[in-house]
């Protein structure tokens, strides 16, 4: 087998990392010892692959500025791919009705609405602050080669609401006082209750003030599974390192954990190991120097 950084044969071990919270920094940018440690494990034949809740259009700076992986687990675990040759090896969108019932309660809700396709296409609703992200990373792109990310009006999205796959849902919570309904608490928490009465959605934090939403049965841990049977490696010998909720599935399913240091206490009690630095300090690097030895890689 032919890996994307230029090894061959038998991959000795995987190690997986969420973005946002453990390989970049607050401000987005990426810690030069970050990018030294993923190029002292390709000297060993390993490779760094980026496991995220942001859609793969929104990834292929960080992959060429780093050095990691080409395939991609974008939307917590709802699509793997390789974002150079766009091929996937899974996906897993909503079911039609599904799709349908959650897109028309949050636009009618007018919550702060991101809707994510297989094709790299992101929708957005009216006056989101979240598609900011999007625009502010677009703007940041001085490398021709790498694509923007293509966003769309989500009123544009509902005109056919049940024709254009989407394998992810993300609602931001509004700052106090901007509220519509202000009886309604907050977003969130009226979302949440909504989502409650359908079996066919998992939704969980990415962060503090958002809501992923996807369809029943994507996760992380499940999408790092199908990662790891495709490349043949043991799960034994698969590494992960995140700091949210919604990177619990995969520190259950992995042969060893990293939770950083900056991480939700809740993660924090599934790992099998903590970093001392955070993600500003570069606690992914620390991450690997622990995964090294605890997955016999020296």
């Amino acid at each position: 087998m032919t890996m994307d950084n230029g090894t061959c044969g038998t991959i000795p071990a995987l190690i997986v990392t969420d973005l946002d919270g453990t390989f970049l920094t607050d401000e987005k940018t990426v810690p030069q010892k970050n990018i030294q440690a993923i190029k002292s494990l390709k000297n060993i034949g390993v490779s760094v692959f980026f496991c995220t809740g942001r859609p793969i259009s929104f990834v292929e700076k960080y992959v060429k500025s780093a050095g990691a992986s080409s395939l991609v687990i974008g939307g917590n675990g709802a699509i793997i791919r390789n974002i150079f040759t766009g091929e996937s090896i899974f996906q897993q969108c909503f079911e039609k009705e599904t799709q349908k019932r959650v897109l028309e309660f949050c636009f009618a809700q007018g919550f702060d609405t991101l809707a994510y396709t297989p094709n790299g296409d992101v929708y957005f609703s009216n006056e989101s602050k979240r598609v900011r992200v999007f625009t502010e990373y677009n703007d940041s792109l001085q490398d021709s080669s790498i694509s923007k990310v293509r966003l769309f009006p989500l009123k544009k999205l509902m005109e056919n609401v049940d024709s254009v796959p989407i394998y992810k849902v993300l609602v931001t919570e509004r700052p106090i006082g901007s509220q519509i309904d202000v009886v309604r608490k907050n977003d969130l928490e009226y979302l949440n209750h909504f989502l409650e009465t359908m079996s066919a959605v998992y939704a969980v934090p990415s962060m503090a003030d958002v809501v992923d939403i996807m369809s029943q049965g994507v996760s992380k841990g499940k999408a790092v599974v199908k990662l790891a049977e495709h490349l043949a490696v043991p799960l034994s010998k698969v590494g992960v390192i995140g700091d949210n909720k919604n990177d619990i599935p995969m520190f259950q399913i992995a042969g060893k954990s990293v939770c950083m240091s900056n991480g939700n206490e809740e993660a924090k009690k599934m790992a099998d190991w903590i970093t001392s630095d955070s993600n500003d300090e570069a606690g992914f690097a620390e991450a690997i120097d622990w995964l090294r030895t605890a997955l016999n890689l020296e």
